[in-house]
């Protein structure tokens, strides 16, 4: 069981049975979840101080409203994920690669740019945000 809140960074790696982060609220740190094919959303999460890593998390479909990010955020291979939730705040950049993300929200709060690695990508070109194709 994880707690509410933890203190540090939480490293999650090929937990192939974890089907969800049950109620943690907030993560003072780094949190990664790599490998994780069985998680489908991350209901409760609302803050991460540092940068959040979602690679190869293959059955993820969504994150919660609001989700305030202290860093960056990297999705990556997370190949159900179609859309960012609303309310997302990301102090940093946004890496996607190998992702099949359809929209990015209009209310998305972004300190940084984004970084893709996916040709399919430029069709969500927005104004509001700088876009940088890249090998990641």
């Amino acid at each position: 069981m994880i707690s509410t809140k933890t203190y540090g960074s939480l490293s999650l790696i090929n937990c192939k049975n974890l089907k969800s982060l049950g109620n943690l609220k907030s993560v003072e740190g780094n949190l990664l979840l790599q490998g994780c094919s069985s998680l489908e959303a991350i209901d409760n999460l609302n803050y991460v101080s540092g940068n959040l890593w979602l690679d190869d998390c293959t059955s993820l479909k969504k994150l919660p409203n609001d989700l305030r990010i202290g860093g960056f955020l990297s999705i990556q291979r997370c190949i159900s994920l179609q859309t960012l939730p609303s309310g997302l705040e990301i102090a940093d950049n946004l890496w996607i690669d190998g992702s099949f993300l359809e929209s990015i929200p209009n209310d998305m709060k972004l300190k940084g740019r984004i970084f893709y690695a996916s040709k399919e990508l430029k069709k969500m070109y927005n104004d509001r945000y700088k876009f940088i194709h890249c090998r990641i």
